[in-house]
């Protein structure tokens, strides 16, 4: 068995005690969790914007930008979403990258399916399930794994 000096021991000891104070006790607990589960069962997250489930999005509806006088760009990013509850609604790009709400979902199923706004392209599609055992597909570029 290898051997550690003290000093070691303790800056190990320290690092951990920084990592689990920073680690939030929700991300704890559900890392805590899927090690419960059988390592067998695939798990992904889904992205949230404004409370609710991100099913797909578009390529930028208005990619604009400008080089102004000092140097600086200004940009203008949108996209469409197509959320699970079928809305739709045009966003700020960048706020929907930086959102970072995301929900835990085990995948069932992999197939190919009709992509959500393009029925002429076949994607790789997930059925997910809940925590609530319901069950819905999602495209595969939608999960965050």
């Amino acid at each position: 068995m290898p051997e550690i000096s003290q000093e070691q021991l303790d800056k190990l000891l320290e690092r951990v005690a920084t990592l689990e104070g920073i680690t939030s006790e929700t991300r704890r607990k559900e890392w805590q969790e899927k090690q419960k589960n059988d390592p067998n069962i695939k798990t992904v997250y889904l992205k949230k914007f404004n409370g609710k489930l991100v099913y797909a999005w578009s390529d930028m509806t208005i990619n604009k930008n400008k080089k102004l006088a000092n140097g600086d760009y200004e940009e203008e990013l949108r996209t469409k979403l197509l959320f699970h509850d079928g809305t739709i609604e045009e966003v700020d790009y960048m706020d929907f990258v930086r959102s970072n709400d995301l929900e835990h979902f085990k995948i069932v199923l992999v197939k190919n399916a009709p992509h959500p706004l393009k029925e002429k392209v076949q994607v790789p599609t997930f059925t997910l399930e809940r925590a609530d055992e319901t069950t819905f597909e999602v495209p595969v570029y939608a999960v965050n794994p």
